[in-house]
């Protein structure tokens, strides 16, 4: 099975309500998107927070998957923000799930694919 890496990183009002929501997306793609192995990371090591950035690998073929889970859980969660990408340039908010999808398949191009 060819395998992508995709970074998500949650943004919201607060660093607890980020904290928060992250552990949420975090369960709800490890309970909808089949094959997925998801890390956490923090954006620095000096905080006691678990971090606010998943690093998401997962089967190319799941990609729908993704992209319908993170547009669901984006319209429960209006006052987060997802960054994709590695450099975190593209931002989700107020999008449709066909929008999520196309950026969810630009980010999962982007990356080196293994497998």
């Amino acid at each position: 099975m060819e395998t992508a890496t995709i970074v998500l990183k949650i943004s919201a009002g607060n660093a607890a309500e980020a904290t928060e929501l992250t552990s949420e997306l975090q369960q709800r793609l490890t309970q909808e998107v089949e094959n997925i192995r998801i890390d956490r990371k923090k954006e620095s090591q000096d905080t006691l927070d678990p971090g606010t950035i998943l690093v998401a690998v997962l089967g190319t073929q799941f990609a729908v998957e993704l992209a319908k889970t993170l547009h669901a859980w984006l319209m429960r969660n209006n006052s987060a923000v997802v960054s994709i990408g590695s450099d975190g340039n593209i931002d989700c908010r107020g999008l449709t799930v066909e929008q999520v999808r196309e950026l969810v398949r630009g980010a999962l191009a982007n990356t080196p694919k293994k497998g």
